[in-house]
Order: structure tokens, then sequence, then C-alpha cells
């Protein structure tokens, strides 16, 4: 793909600063209509993954952090997963952690069509713990597609293509025990975000909060409200994403799996094992 002219490679960055959350399909119609020129999907999905592994350049650090050097040796494999903040608002989150320890790396609030969310997340957190894992496992979802090609563009200087390429697949819900329990988990621990009351007809949270940020919203034009708004769902959500990761991984470092209720043991079943994680590449 280094054979990409460059005056394409300048209309693909002046039109992804204007629509940088689009689709690949959608950038690929809005440069034929506002250039003339058909740009074939593969150079657009090249360009995008360039565009991502360049904005993590220099980010990359000389020494450990101290307060992440607990994942020193916990980077055999990684699961990422998406799931569902609110509907309504067209949110998701998308999170990934340790196989072995249960450990959150990154939890992040976006919107289904940012494809882009997932893997600069994952630069960044590769970045911040000096280290990545042998392999990365994603659970089915629109906002996890590119992935794979960013996972094998940062792997593909150490080992060959197809290898490198293997190295991040998908895996079904319902094939991996612990990804079941880590996802029923989050899905709980999330719910109140975007929640309801009792009564279907409580106002949520979410719009309390909105009805306070936006006292003038039948003044305010409606293209205007509704960045507005998507920007403070956004800015809601990962603020309580954060708080769940800290006190999630607060938790494991202290014990605090010991005191699951029985409830959880018996619709889940216990926290992974040691024994389960010797034969973990054989179930992902």
């Amino acid at each position: 793909m280094a054979s990409i002219p460059q005056d394409i490679r300048e209309l693909f960055r002046q039109c992804h600063r204007r629509h940088p959350l689009d689709t690949p399909l959608t950038l690929q119609r809005l440069l034929a209509e506002e250039s003339g020129r058909a740009v074939p999907l593969v150079a657009i999905n090249f360009l995008l993954h360039e565009h991502v592994l360049k904005e993590a350049e220099g980010l990359y650090p000389t020494q450990w952090d101290d307060t992440l050097s607990h994942a020193r040796e916990r980077h055999e494999a990684w699961i990422c997963d998406t799931l569902t903040l609110s509907p309504s608002h067209h949110l998701v989150a998308t999170y990934a952690y340790d196989e072995r320890t249960l450990e959150l790396f990154w939890f992040v609030a976006h919107f289904p069509w940012d494809t882009e969310a997932a893997p600069r997340q994952m630069l960044r957190t590769f970045a911040a713990l000096g280290v990545r894992p042998s392999r990365i496992c994603c659970l089915p979802h629109p906002a996890l597609l590119s992935m794979r090609d960013v996972f094998t563009a940062v792997i593909g200087d150490d080992l060959d293509r197809a290898t490198a390429s293997g190295s991040c697949m998908w895996v079904q819900p319902g094939n991996v025990r612990r990804h079941d329990y880590v996802g029923a988990e989050m899905k709980h621990l999330v719910f109140p975000i975007f929640a309801t009351g009792p009564d279907p007809q409580d106002p949520k949270p979410v719009d309390l909060l909105l009805a306070k940020l936006l006292p003038g919203v039948d003044t305010v034009p409606s293209e205007i409200l509704e960045n507005r708004i998507s920007g403070y769902m956004i800015a809601h959500a990962q603020a309580q994403l954060d708080i769940l990761m800290r006190d999630w991984n607060t938790n494991l470092r202290h014990g605090a799996w010991a005191n699951v209720g029985m409830f959880k043991m018996m619709r889940y079943g216990p926290p992974p094992t040691e024994r389960r994680v010797s034969v973990a590449p054989n179930l992902c």
C-alpha cells in the first residue's frame, strides 16, 4: 500500500478531518462525491489504520509507569468486548482485560460506528504498559473490525504476516466460560449508568443531568443540541466507566473475589482458576 498516490492521501486526510467518525464505506462515498475519484475500499482501510498508528507515534515510554507495573507479566492473551450502554443515545463501551487475571486495561465509551476507538485505546495501553499481549481475542462487534489490522501492523515487524494475522482472532460468545462470566458482570455493572428506575416512566439519571446542563434546551438549534448532547453522553459515561474500572481492578488486587455472593457462583461458576488458565490457548 506504499504506492497510494500522494494526492489520494491528501484527499483522504482532508475528508477524514471533516468526518472523523465515518465508516470506510461512507468515506469512500464522500471521496467520490467531493473529488470525483474512485478510491478502492482497501486503500481507505489502509489509510485509516495508518492514521491510527501515526496518532500513537511518540507515545511509547522509555521507562515503566509505576502505577501499571503490575501488568508486566500479564500479557499472554487479552480479551476485547463491546457492550451497549444506551440504544436510545447510540452509545457503546469497549473494554479489554487480561484473560488470566481478569484485570481491566481499558474501558472507553464511544459511538458504535467509531471503529477507531478500540484500536486507538489499544495503542495507548501498549504505550502506557510498555508491553503488548501475545494475542488478542475479540468478541464479534462492528466496532472492533479494525482491531486485527492494527494489531497485525503493530506486531508485523516481529512475526511473519500469517502468524501476526492469527494473533488477533474472533471468539464466539459461549465458547469460553470466563468470557461469559466477565461479560455478564460488566453488563450488570454498567446498567445503572443509563438505567431507569423500577417504574419505566421514571426519568433516567442521565436525562436529569441533561436537564441541568441544558436548561434552555428549547432555544438551542437542533444540530448544535445534538452535538452537545452527544458530548455530554460520552463524558458522563466515561466518568462512570473510569470509576468502574478503578474499583474492579482494586477489588481484584485485594482479593475481593473471595466475597462473591453465592448466587453469582451458581449463575456463572467460580472465577477462573490457575488450572483453567493452563489450557487457555486451546480455548481462545
